[in-house]
Order: C-alpha cells, then sequence, then structure tokens
C-alpha cells in the first residue's frame, strides 16, 4: 500500500481546499473556548488572594479602642461582611463603592471566603521573614475586578475601620453627664476628677506610643507635650483637694430639701443599726466568758474577740455619720438664712460648673487628639502591594487550546470525507483492480 500513500503536503491540499470551513470551525471552537474559560470555567475556578498585615494605634494589644477583642479573621464572619457591604463603618465617604449585588451569604456558605494567619519564615536569598494574614475570596462573586478590588480592600481595611468607628464615637463625656445627674458635691467632684484623669490618660497614651515630640494634628501644630503641660493647669489636684475642703467645711449639701426630708430618718435608722451592733457585741462578749472558762482553745476565742473589734469599729463609723448629718442640719438652718453664705454657695456653684465647662473643652481636644492619631497611624500594610488572581485558565492559552482543537477536528472531518475521493482521482483504477489474490 506505500505506493498508494498520501503525504503530508497532499493531506494539508486536502484539508485546505475546504479552508473556509477550517476558518470557520476553528473561529468558533475558539470563540466557544474562549466563552466556556471566560464566563463559566474561570469564575468557578479562578479566586482573588492578598497578603497583608494591619497596624492601628496599640493594635498589638489584640484589642480594639473600647477593649473587646481584636481578632482580623473575623473580618470574614458573616457579621462582618454584613458590615463591610452595607457600609456600617464608611458612612460619610465620597465615592463609596457599591457591595449591594455581593451574595455574601452564598460566599460564606460555600466556603468561598477565607482569612488566614500566616507566617513565613526567612529565606536564603536574604528575604525578610513576614507575619501576617492571607485573605482568598471566590471570583465568581464580583460584576467586575474593579468591584472586586474594593470588596477586599474593605476587608483588610475593615478592623482599622472599626477601630476608628469606636474612637469617633465613643462616650468622651461620660463623666461629666455624672457630673450633671449628680445629686451631692461628693459626687459631683469625683466625677470632674476622673473625666480630668480620662482626657490625660488619653495625652499619655498618644506620648507614650509615639514620643513626647509628636504633633496629632500636623507639622505646624503644638506637639503632644504642649497638650499635656496646658491641661496640667486645669483642675489639678489643689483645686480638687480645695473643693473637697470647701465641701466639708462649710456642710454644704447639694439638695437641700431632700437632705433634711430624708436626714432624720437616716439618723433613726442608723441608731438602730448602732443598738444592734451593741447587743450582738454583748452576746459575744458572754461568749468569750463561757469559753474562758471551759478553757477553750486561744484561736477560737480571739476569734470572737476579732468580731467584736469590727462591731465596735462599725458603730463608732455610724456615731460619726449621725454627727456629721445633725451637724449638716444645723448648718443648713445657719446659712439658708444668711445671705452672705448663700452667696458664699452659689458661688461655690459656679465655680463647679466653670470647671465643667473647662473640662468639656479640654475633652473636646483630646477627642481631636485622639482621633487624628488613629487616623495617621493606621493603615494595611500589604505584601506585594497588589491583588493577584490564582486557579483557571489564562484566555490567551485558552483561545490557543480552543482553536487547534477546532483545527484538529475539522481537519478529521474534512480527510473522513474528501480522503477517498482524493485517492480515487489520483490513483484510477489501480485502487479498484487490486483485489485480495493479487495481494496474496
Amino acid at each position: 500500500m506505500e505506493e498508494y500513500g498520501i503525504t503530508l503536503g497532499e493531506i494539508c491540499r486536502i484539508i485546505f481546499r475546504r479552508v473556509w470551513w477550517v476558518i470557520g470551525v476553528t473561529a468558533a471552537f475558539l470563540l466557544i473556548t474562549v466563552l466556556l474559560v471566560q464566563f463559566w470555567y474561570n469564575p468557578n475556578n479562578r479566586q482573588y488572594t492578598v497578603s497583608y498585615n494591619i497596624r492601628f494605634p496599640d493594635s498589638s494589644s489584640g484589642l480594639y479602642p473600647d477593649g473587646t477583642p481584636l481578632r482580623v479573621t473575623d473580618s470574614v464572619l458573616l457579621g462582618s461582611l454584613t458590615e463591610i457591604k452595607s457600609g456600617t463603618y464608611s458612612e460619610g465617604e465620597e465615592n463609596a463603592p457599591d457591595f449591594s449585588d455581593i451574595d455574601i451569604e452564598d460566599m460564606v456558605e460555600n466556603d468561598a471566603i477565607s482569612l488566614t494567619a500566616v507566617t513565613t519564615e526567612a529565606s536564603d536569598s536574604g528575604e525578610a521573614g513576614w507575619s501576617g494574614y492571607r485573605l482568598t475570596v471566590s471570583y465568581k462573586y464580583f460584576k467586575d475586578s474593579a468591584q472586586a478590588v474594593a470588596f477586599i480592600k474593605k476587608i483588610a481595611e475593615y478592623p482599622i475601620d472599626k477601630a476608628q468607628y469606636i474612637v469617633e464615637n465613643a462616650l468622651y463625656n461620660y463623666n461629666l453627664t455624672q457630673y450633671d445627674v449628680g445629686t451631692t458635691y461628693e459626687a459631683k467632684i469625683a466625677a470632674l476628677i476622673n473625666q480630668k484623669n480620662y482626657v490625660m490618660s488619653i495625652y499619655d497614651f498618644i506620648k507614650n506610643n509615639y514620643g513626647e515630640t509628636y504633633r496629632p494634628l500636623g507639622a505646624s501644630d503644638k506637639t503632644i507635650t504642649d497638650y499635656i503641660n496646658e491641661a496640667s493647669t486645669i483642675f489639678d489636684s489643689r483645686i480638687q483637694s480645695a473643693y473637697y475642703n470647701t465641701v466639708t467645711a462649710n456642710y454644704y449639701v447639694w439638695d437641700t430639701e431632700t437632705y433634711k426630708l430624708t436626714a432624720n430618718a437616716s439618723i433613726e435608722a442608723t441608731r438602730i443599726e448602732i443598738a444592734n451592733n451593741e447587743a450582738i457585741v454583748s452576746a459575744l462578749e458572754d461568749k468569750i466568758a463561757e469559753l474562758d472558762k471551759n478553757d477553750t482553745a486561744f484561736d477560737q476565742i480571739e476569734a470572737y474577740h476579732e468580731k467584736i473589734a469590727s462591731y465596735v469599729e462599725r458603730n463608732t463609723q455610724l456615731e460619726t455619720s449621725i454627727k456629721t448629718t445633725e451637724e449638716t442640719l444645723a448648718k443648713i438652718e445657719i446659712y439658708e438664712s444668711d445671705p452672705q453664705a448663700v452667696e458664699d454657695k452659689a458661688e461655690f456653684d459656679a465655680q463647679l460648673d466653670s470647671t465643667r465647662a473647662q473640662l468639656a473643652t479640654l475633652t473636646e481636644t483630646a477627642k481631636s487628639l485622639r482621633i487624628a492619631t488613629y487616623q495617621n497611624e493606621s493603615m494595611v500594610l500589604y505584601v506585594n502591594n497588589t491583588i493577584e488572581t490564582e486557579g483557571g485558565i489564562n484566555i490567551l492559552v485558552a483561545a490557543v487550546v480552543g482553536a487547534v482543537l477546532g483545527f484538529i477536528i475539522v481537519s478529521v472531518v474534512i480527510l473522513i470525507k474528501d480522503m477517498p475521493e482524493y485517492k480515487r482521482r489520483k490513483y484510477g483504477d489501480k485502487i479498484q483492480s487490486q483485489t485480495p489474490e493479487t495481494e496474496e
């Protein structure tokens, strides 16, 4: 049969006699393959990946600013993704991306998103080791790469956005509200002291983490040390002690009418408690006398003596309380009838309110410095500064594979169809006259 063989050149001529078949089928397979890869295979098998770490003030403590645990991997929980999708921590952000069509429920349910802690060792080539997080999310949930990039960045920024939201919405004036509702001078002064201490703790936090010369509001602003020095002169320990001494020395009562209505009942209740304690002490003394007769162990008797001492001490405190209440009632009668005393008390009230106003202003300053510090020092540190895609098939490769597959199939079909006819034309009756006997 070799003398009737077909050369490669002849095969090519047979195939390309139907060049439009070749072009059409090859193009069709190329297109179909590209479309299948682009819109079915790749979306279901490709994923976005990015490696990064985060940083915000004191994030190394493992806590958010409000003291709740910081778990970066929680960023891909359904609750966190819901907040990202709805823009909980992006309210008011200009040109906020639209994530409304991302099916986060299906994404979580099908484990199409993951965030894992990663640590790499330093390489022999000198590349430094790295510790952070690796985020992987399926390609198919996004309408385009721009939406995917925006969503992935929001996931990476989630702990930072949450920390800044906490800082911006913290109850900075809590102690001032306690001052407003306080019903005694002691409670009001304590609230002012707590507010001052709170403000100073914010300043100290910034200084301790970023240094004495740190400028939260920019290079042209004051240093944190300047702010601390200014704040130290407001409601210092000397003024705090003076306020307490004024209240004690003058027997000041914030709500005199309520105090007078409840003072006598309080005195009577205190006297009843004293009488009950005295009865208990008497019973304990009798018990000790009985134990002495029976030569009871010293430790057991000593325990009763300690109980007696505690009741005696308690009664001393109660008697002092009664004395203070009686003296206060007497003082109220005096300063309510003395115009100068009334004026002095009103002036003291005004001083307290003025201090509250000073602390309110100081608090707003501390709040602005804290927010600025979190904005300045919070960041996502990406390993490669790019969001990569993994899996799937490259479109150019898919196009080549589709074209080759189409060419092979159309070539086989053409050869099956046209090869017998070509041989008949080329060799004529030689093929027809060849019989099995001749071959033998």
